[in-house]
């Protein structure tokens, strides 16, 4: 008669909860023993699973992004690493892009700069309209524009006429 234990797959699955972290952890230090990625305020989460480790969050620069992942794929056991991290000069690019696409915004909104820190964007500058309604009109439809872009958490406008 053989019997079946319920234990030694709860040790096993125990056990490899902890590697996971452990090796969650490993990535950490080693992501945050560099000194400009800690100093930039980086907001990153590690996860992982096996020797696979998933990064995500923001960072202020593809430099920075790049950075992490090799930093984590230079950890011990570390087999592959998915990079989810969001830069903010990639953000920026997108939502410069998407405003310069709407051909109803891309006059009027010549001197309006988009600049993104931790998924949030701003606009600053000056839109150039023909009176207050239109310039209204058209920081409307840029905020909207910039806040459809995948990444940005909100948008804040600080444009005017």
């Amino acid at each position: 008669m053989t019997t079946t234990s319920a234990e030694p797959l709860h040790f096993l699955a125990s056990s490899a909860e902890q590697t996971s972290r452990s090796l969650a952890g490993d990535v950490e230090a080693a992501l945050w023993g560099y000194a400009p990625l800690r100093a930039s305020g980086a907001r990153v989460s590690v996860t992982a699973a096996g020797g696979r480790v998933t990064l995500a969050g923001r960072v202020r620069s593809s430099t920075h992004k790049a950075m992490a992942e090799r930093l984590a794929a230079a950890v011990a056991e570390v087999t592959e690493v998915e990079n989810r991290l969001i830069a903010d000069n990639e953000l920026e690019t997108r939502v410069s892009a998407a405003l310069a696409a709407d051909a109803s915004l891309s006059a009027a909104a010549g001197r309006v700069l988009a600049k993104c820190l931790y998924g949030t964007v701003y606009l600053d500058g000056r839109i150039v309209a023909a009176d207050a309604s239109e310039a209204t009109a058209v920081l409307g439809r840029m905020v909207e524009a910039a806040a459809a872009v995948q990444g940005v958490d909100r948008v804040i406008s600080r444009a005017h006429a």
